[in-house]
């Protein structure tokens, strides 16, 4: 099991299910509530715009916005369960505060690198400068001790962040994913991250009534390490007995 759909950042997200909360709370159908949707944030336009396309077609919200690569398959089955309880604008609520919290927490974390990243690259002008002011090196030497390592580092920051999407176009996410957990500092917060996604996931899936048979997989499928998915094959296979 994986999730066939790329997932939007965690800010985006969070807008998008703050809004349709409000919309829903206020009583709009859901066509009109994503027409609005899409005037007001200009980079879902296109996808809103199918996802509007699907809802013509007779295709419910779940199935819309899976269709039009804005829910993911754990977004899916719980607005499909929440349409069938009758509790949207609650499911739309609880998403957008997970995800407000989870954007938040990615701030935080980008603001506290911002100060190393600019003593480094301080760091990379100002170490060879007295020798290009003694004339000891060239303007063209000087360049290539600082700006040129600056521009390798940031090369190797981009390869880095690119990684995970490189190695899946290659076939390869398996091998990246039992990397990641071999790394103890970074599987650590690996598997504390993604296993909290799962309770999340697992505990709105059964609020949203779904019985837990049916909970179970959707919930494991949400785990994005291939690895620490495979952890959970054993539970699956119980869920018969």
């Amino acid at each position: 099991m994986t999730q066939s759909n790329p997932t939007l950042p965690a800010e985006k997200l969070a807008k998008l299910f703050t809004q349709l909360n409000r919309l829903e709370s206020a009583g709009l159908p859901a066509f009109q509530a994503f027409a609005i949707l899409a005037q007001s944030d200009a980079g879902l336009k296109k996808p809103l715009a199918i996802m509007q396309q699907q809802l013509k077609a007779g295709h419910p919200i779940s199935e819309a916005g899976f269709r039009a690569w804005i829910f993911i398959c754990a977004h899916k089955t719980l607005i499909h369960a929440a349409e069938t309880s009758g509790r949207l604008a609650a499911v739309y609520a609880q998403l957008a505060g997970y995800y407000a919290g989870l954007n938040s927490r990615i701030k935080k974390v980008k603001s506290r690198l911002y100060l190393p990243a600019l003593v480094l690259s301080i760091s990379l002008f100002v170490q060879p400068l007295p020798a290009f002011i003694g004339s000891q090196i060239s303007a063209l030497a000087y360049l290539q001790l600082s700006l040129g390592r600056l521009f390798a580092i940031g090369l190797g920051a981009f390869l880095l962040i690119r990684l995970p999407s490189i190695l899946r176009g290659l076939g390869l996410e398996a091998a990246w994913h039992r990397l990641q957990l071999c790394i103890p500092a970074v599987a650590q917060w690996i598997i504390k991250r993604q296993i909290n996604g799962f309770f999340f996931i697992l505990g709105m899936m059964l609020e949203g009534g779904l019985s837990f048979a049916e909970a179970l997989p959707k919930a494991v499928d949400s785990i994005k390490n291939s690895r620490l998915r495979e952890i959970f094959i054993p539970a699956l296979g119980m869920l018969a007995a």
